[in-house]
């Protein structure tokens, strides 16, 4: 997928704060795979794109939000 020349990057202390995950559970997320993984940007250095992070964000929302009304529903 391309991204805009805009796109920001976010190391992980930015990612940790935004998402208020631990590291280490940010790290078993993304060995299960139920958060986007980071890009290589140099030998020792990585990123997350700032577009997949609200992206999970938003989808934690609406994950939350559906099952609010499940259970209001039932």
């Amino acid at each position: 997928m391309l991204h805009n020349t805009e796109e920001k990057i976010l190391r992980l202390p930015k990612v940790l704060s935004k998402t208020g995950l631990t590291r280490t559970t940010l790290y078993n997320m993304i060995k299960e795979e139920r958060i986007p993984k980071p890009i290589g940007l140099g030998m020792r250095c990585s990123g997350w794109l700032l577009s997949e992070v609200n992206s999970w964000i938003d989808f934690k929302i609406h994950q939350r939000d559906c099952e609010d009304h499940a259970q209001t529903t039932v």
